[in-house]
């Protein structure tokens, strides 16, 4: 799974644009797990001192991630019973020099997703990453996301999803939400292309 991201966020005194080629590999290696392969990819980001007029460009690749996910159950709809899965990645300081973050960051996340009426869905994945702040301190901080997705025909699917990449303290860098909207359409059994646009709702 690849794409191309843009990200822009201005705040009172500095803008900045970044692109990113978020890219997810999978390798089913039994029945209920895979291995998995993540990162941004290939960034270019251009940060704008609002103050200074100053602006400084940083080309590079992320950091990745390794990992694996267990199929614990599949989901029922009669029985409401939700399909629900474990991921636990390990993301790797492996980046270029100006992306490169502070030693390895393990999460855990349990995904749960129910099959509802009207061929609507539901899906909830709460979890922990235990990550590095910019002193170089550990610290626990909690992850999230909500998504309700709708099936609009055979190929055409619908979603809105509320996310919680970081909840944390402010002297960790505080808490990072998210609200995305966006649509998944499947072009073969092979190939499906998303569209997706993600607005911050708050970072403190």
């Amino acid at each position: 799974e690849t794409s191309v991201a843009y990200e822009s966020d201005k705040k009172s005194d500095a803008r900045s644009r970044k692109f990113s080629t978020p890219t997810l590999l999978r390798l089913g290696v039994a029945d209920d797990w895979e291995l998995r392969f993540e990162t941004d990819g290939r960034l270019s980001q251009r940060v704008e001192d609002l103050t200074t007029n100053q602006t400084d460009h940083a080309n590079g690749y992320a950091d990745f991630a390794l990992g694996f996910k267990w199929h614990q159950d599949d989901g029922d709809k009669k029985t409401m019973s939700p399909s629900a899965a474990w991921i636990m990645h390990f993301d790797m300081p492996a980046g270029s020099r100006e992306f490169l973050s502070q030693n390895v960051r393990p999460s855990l996340r349990y995904v749960a997703e129910w099959e509802l009426s009207n061929d609507y869905s539901l899906g909830v994945m709460p979890g922990l990453i235990y990550d590095v702040n910019d002193d170089g301190d550990r610290y626990w901080a909690g992850i999230f996301g909500l998504v309700v997705g709708k099936s609009l025909s055979d190929s055409l699917r619908g979603f809105v999803e509320f996310g919680g990449q970081s909840i944390t303290s402010e002297s960790n860098g505080g808490s990072q939400l998210t609200f995305d909207i966006g649509m998944a359409y499947l072009v073969t059994d092979l190939v499906q292309l998303d569209l997706l646009y993600n607005l911050s709702l708050i970072h403190i």
